[in-house]
Order: structure tokens, then sequence, then C-alpha cells
């Protein structure tokens, strides 16, 4: 039977309960309220409906058409056959978490030596100089970044300066000068012919670490490696970052929670213990989000996010106890923390009707811990509804960092890009990003923000 597909997709709402959805339900075998709810999101053919409603790891595109994906593979390739010594860093949240997990895991499954760490909040967004020195002084010649590396152009040269490869493996918006790393999977490049765009860094991290799967066994390597063991982590990665549940993640997502319902890793199963949730058939996107996610974070909202990063490779349920009660105990006081900032932000706002009137708000204090800006700045767009940045002053370092979150169709990057002028970096995606200021031009940036 042939539906006007497209046609369904122009009309919308109004000839929803046509003949035509009702024959999509009939050949789906699907609920005509399901299929009534699909063709409003602008699914509208039988074969687009079965990959949403049951998606199979065989509809992931292959990865051919990502820019710098083939130069990637290559050289992660050629230096586990020269065994070069490998560095593997993250950003501090659960994308960056679990993509630097995902890494480790494929390259030492590979016999790789690995030197791996995440990003400290203390010393800013992204790969700052100071990791960059360190993984050199650690000896490694080829460095992967993932979820960040994008925008970090003064480390990555100061690498390639002194001959280390570096591989970056980011989503976040590309400047219109690309980073000097040696190579950068990244959708959102502009010669990028991946058609889906929407992947997140744990995601681009599985599909390297199944490629390079392939490459090393047509190097006549024996690998022990098996990706879908993986998929749990790029699961994680892709519903915490919020990107949106289509195509590629949707696959990612589904596939990844039927591993974890089989078989728990013990990091996620001693995580999920501290929440009072059963292992087994009923775990789904919302623990992922609501008590998964926020615990991995909290490690990296208040100080290093490298106990996540254990707690995450940790191989033994004696391994895994101890660090995730040190990650409940973290998660206890970040909730406590946030709180604290929330009536603080929203005590600046609503005592100053004329700056709660503004189109984007902008709140700044002393002494208010970095770790929870981004998440008061997210409560505080809920509540304004409006975008919002949230900024800790930091005196005694001369430096202000804040994040900001946007909302509604609203571009918060592109927001900052017309601020720049004001910033001393700034970096993200449209939804959210991070900044990093003098404190004292922290009125200029509000005024222009505004």
């Amino acid at each position: 039977m042939e539906y006007a597909a497209p046609s369904l997709a122009r009309r919308g709402r109004a000839d929803l309960a046509d003949a035509d959805c009702q024959g999509l339900a009939e050949e789906l075998r699907e609920p005509r309220r399901c299929v009534e709810l699909l063709v409003s999101r602008g699914v509208t053919t039988p074969a687009d409906m079965r990959r949403c409603l049951a998606p199979r790891l065989a509809d992931l595109r292959p990865p051919a058409d990502m820019a710098g994906f083939a130069q990637a593979v290559e050289l992660t390739s050629h230096a586990i056959d020269r065994q070069a010594r490998f560095g593997v860093f993250g950003d501090y949240d659960v994308d960056g978490v679990t993509t630097a997990s995902i890494l480790s895991i494929a390259l030492e499954s590979f016999g790789a030596s690995v030197v791996a760490s995440v990003a400290r909040r203390d010393e800013g967004y992204g790969l700052t100089l100071a990791a960059a020195r360190r993984f050199h002084e650690a000896g490694v010649s080829t460095l992967l970044v993932g979820d960040c590396g994008t925008s970090d152009h003064e480390a990555l040269a100061w690498l390639a300066a002194r001959g280390v490869t570096t591989v970056v493996i980011d989503h976040h918006q590309v400047p219109h000068e690309l980073p000097p790393a040696t190579a950068l999977i990244n959708p959102h490049r502009r010669d990028c012919r991946f058609a889906f765009k929407g992947l997140c860094s744990g995601g681009v991290a599985f599909y390297l670490a199944a490629a390079l799967r392939t490459s090393m066994r047509r190097r006549g390597r024996g690998v022990s490696f098996e990706p879908r063991a993986v998929l749990d982590l790029a699961a994680l990665a892709t519903v915490c970052d919020m990107v949106p549940l289509q195509a590629e993640n949707r696959v990612i997502v589904r596939h990844g929670l039927e591993q974890m319902r089989r078989q728990l890793r013990p990091g996620i199963a001693a995580m999920l213990a501290r929440s009072k949730v059963r292992p087994g058939p009923s775990i789904d996107e919302e623990h992922l989000s609501f008590q998964l996610g926020p615990r991995i974070n909290a490690a990296g909202r208040l100080g290093s996010a490298m106990p996540a990063f254990e707690l995450l490779r940790s191989r033994a349920a004696v391994e895994a106890s101890p660090l995730a009660d040190r990650i409940e105990s973290l998660n206890a006081r970040r909730r406590e923390l946030q709180r604290g900032v929330e009536l603080e932000a929203q005590a600046q706002l609503e005592t100053d009707p004329a700056r709660l009137a503004l189109a984007g708000l902008v709140v700044a204090e002393r002494d208010w811990p970095a770790g929870v800006v981004g998440i008061v700045a997210a409560s505080l767009t809920e509540r304004y509804q409006r975008p919002a940045v949230v900024i800790a002053i930091d005196e005694a370092g001369g430096v202000a960092r804040g994040s900001a979150r946007s909302w509604g169709p609203i571009d918060v990057r592109q927001a900052l890009a017309d601020s720049a002028s004001h910033l001393t970096r700034f970096g993200g995606h449209p939804a959210a990003a991070g900044v990093t200021l003098r404190p004292d031009q922290i009125p200029a940036f509000a005024e222009a923000f505004a």
C-alpha cells in the first residue's frame, strides 16, 4: 500500500485522523495513537517508523563520510602497532568521562599503554596548557582528546610543536579556523558529510572504537574488544548530554539500555544500588538521566572527575564500592551547594526589577563554587524562561568562570560570540556553553549579553 507521506507531514495534526494514519497503524501493527504521534514529529514512512520504534544496530550508518574519521583510525592504528604511549583526555562532564572511558577501554584491549585523565574544573574548560604539559611529561606521543579540543588551539599547537600526535573526538561547535590537531572528528565540521549531526562525543567515540577493532583485525592482530560492550557508556553519554534522541542516537540508547539490562558494569551497578534502583529489565533512560548522570557530574563539579572515570572503569564490586560511596558523598554536597547558589542568584534578580526585565540574564558572585554554575544557569532559564549566565568569581586568581544556558530557539553560543570582546574564552553549543573572563569585564559582558 502506498502512503502520501510528505503530504501527511505538511498537513500536520489537522488531518491525523484520516485513512492514511489508520493504514500505517495496520501495516506496522502499532496503536494508531503511536502512529499519529510519529507523523506529528515528521516521521511519515513505514520504514522510518520501524527505525524509530525498533532501531537496530544495522541502522547505524557507516562513518566513512565523517571528516577526519579515516585519518584518525589510521593514525591511532599505526600508533598501536608501534607500541606508542597513549594519552586519553576527556571533559569533566558525563559525555567527557564516558568518552574517555570508551577510548581507554578500547586502547587497552588492543594492548596499548594508556595514561588517562579528565579535565579539572579549577584549570578551566577543555584541554588546557597545564594538562598538555602533564601528558608530555608522562611521555605520551599520541593523545586522544574527547568531548573538547575543537576550540583548544593553544594546547594543541603546543603539543604539535613537540611532536605529539593529537586526535580530537568532539561534537561542539567548530570555529572558523580548525584547531591544529593531527586529526579532528566532529560532525559539525563544515566538510563533514555524515548525515546526522546530533551525535555526542560518546557516540563518536563508540564509532571510533568499533572502527579501530576492524582496523586492528585487518592488521592481523588478535582482538578481544567487543564494541557492544561499551554501548552502555555511549548510551549514558547520549542521554545525559541531551542530544536529540533521533537516528543514530536512538539506536545507541536502545541497545545501550539493553546492554545494561543484561549485564551492569560494576561501577554503574554500585551507583544504581545507592539510588535504590534494582538491576534488570526496568532500567530506562530516566535512570541514566536522573540517577547516574548527576552522580557522575558531581565529581567534576566539586573538584576532579577522576573518581567517576575510575568508577566507570572498575572491574569488580570490591573496587567500585568505595568509589561509589565517594561519589554519593560528593553528590549530596553538590545538592547543598546548588540550592544555596540558586537562592542567592534569584535574590540578585528579584530585588532588581530592571535587571529581571532583560532578555538575557547574567548573575555573578564571589565564592560561588564554579562546579554548580551550570545547573544553576539551567534552573534560572526554567524559572525565568530566558537565557542565563551564572558566573563564579575567583578573586585570588583574577578570573571569572561561568556557564550559559539557552531558552527556546536562542543560540546561546552565538550570543556569547556576539559578546566575545568582553570574554577571555568561550565554547560550547547552541543550548549550553562556558565562559571565562576577567572580573572587571562582567558588567560590560552583562550589558552586551542582554
